[in-house]
């Protein structure tokens, strides 16, 4: 088969209730210049029986199972085994909204240089960042990336880029497509198209909790990096908690001069700055044994 245009990246595991849905909403599609690449954890259920029907029934349904670590990791060997121009990254459990998503998509990104072309999704069942029917969430600009991601479901990756933004950070177990986002973005080259692509089903990992260590602490120095800005840039003014809890975990190691560094930041970018002197002021005193006011 020739290069497709697409190439639609499922993780998958014990997915035998969901991915037949998944793969029909693909199947029908108008435009068929796709290829279906699921990339299975070794499941113990039905899973492999419905994969193996589908690839014995369409040539484009490709199918792999071994050991990974993780949806993160199940995508990096997506992107290694891709072929199509664009990477769709789709949950086993979602689906394509109707049958002309990659045809519309196709239009739009014939006509653009982008390297991220992204839409939206409509959210099935509730989730404590969006509601059961929303359609989420619009144009994103750097400011709103910081706040909230953009999910995968909805978003078009142009495969030859990744040889420069470099592959998923698998030890980030829930928000690595966030991580990625960002690099995106940082070049610039990103289009929103006002189209649903995708219904987003909740339950699963990204739903349940949105933190690791790229939300918990490593975000600050991976949007420095990425975009080329100090810590007194006012884009960091929303992760002055993050500021301080580096400044509290660097006193825990007794990093003095970087709990102290850290400690700038927070202060200058949070609202409540003499609750936060205070705070830090005790956090030493407890953590050094310090007595103020004594002999």
């Amino acid at each position: 088969m020739n290069s497709p245009l697409f190439s639609i990246i499922i993780p998958s595991f014990n997915s035998s209730s969901q991915i037949q849905k998944c793969l029909d909403s693909i199947s029908k599609q108008t435009n068929n210049n796709y290829e279906v690449l699921i990339i299975d954890g070794v499941s113990s259920d039905d899973t492999l029986h419905i994969l193996k029907i589908n690839a014995a029934r369409d040539k484009r349904v490709i199918y792999i199972s071994e050991k990974d670590k993780g949806i993160y990791d199940a995508m990096n060997k997506g992107i290694d085994q891709a072929k199509g121009e664009w990477l769709l990254f789709l949950g086993s459990d979602d689906e394509l909204l109707d049958s002309d998503v990659l045809e519309n998509v196709s239009n739009h990104i014939s006509q653009t240089q982008a390297e991220m072309v992204y839409g939206d999704v409509l959210i099935k069942g509730d989730t404590a960042w969006a509601k059961d029917g929303d359609r989420y969430d619009g144009l994103f600009t750097i400011e709103k990336l910081l706040k909230q991601n953009i999910c995968h479901q909805s978003v078009f990756y142009r495969r030859s880029v990744f040889h420069e933004t470099g592959a998923f950070n698998i030890s980030y177990q829930v928000c690595a497509d966030w991580d990625m986002n960002h690099r995106f973005f940082a070049r610039g080259k990103t289009m929103y198209i006002p189209y649903t692509i995708a219904k987003f089903y909740t339950g699963g990992t990204s739903t349940q909790n949105n933190r690791d260590l790229f939300t918990g602490w490593e975000c600050i120095f991976n949007i420095r990096n990425y975009y080329g800005i100090g810590f007194f840039n006012q884009r960091f003014r929303m992760y002055a908690d993050v500021f301080y809890r580096n400044a509290i975990k660097a006193l825990d190691k007794k990093n003095f001069t970087s709990s102290l560094y850290f400690a700038v930041f927070a202060l200058f970018h949070t609202n409540k700055k003499l609750a936060t002197a205070k705070a830090y002021l005790a956090a030493c005193i407890k953590r050094t044994g310090l007595q103020i006011g004594s002999s």
